[in-house]
């Protein structure tokens, strides 16, 4: 049976490089597997990319919390330039009594 490099194909993911991903693949599965090396191997895949997918949804989370961080800090300069405004109108309404 022939070994597939996992660390390089988890890279190869990382990379999104196709061609070499599908070379890796066609390889090893063109040779001859037993049920348990292929079982084995598809357990071994399957954890690279739950590791992929969770990497991804990490880095889209901080993302999303990098987000709300901006949207707090320009719902904060609206609060404060209507607040600013509001003061301008009285202090106007003031001066013309």
């Amino acid at each position: 049976m022939k070994q597939v490099d996992f660390k390089k194909l988890e890279s190869d993911l990382a990379a999104n490089d196709k061609q070499a991903i599908k070379q890796t693949l066609v390889e090893f599965f063109s040779s001859e597997l037993t049920p348990e090396e292929r079982g084995a191997i598809l357990v071994n895949f399957t954890l690279v990319y739950a590791r992929m997918k969770n990497q991804i949804q990490e880095q889209y989370l901080e993302m999303l919390n990098e987000a709300l961080e901006d949207l707090k800090t320009v719902n904060e300069l609206e609060r404060a330039a209507g607040e600013e405004v509001d003061l301008e109108a009285v202090r106007k309404k003031i001066n013309e009594a």
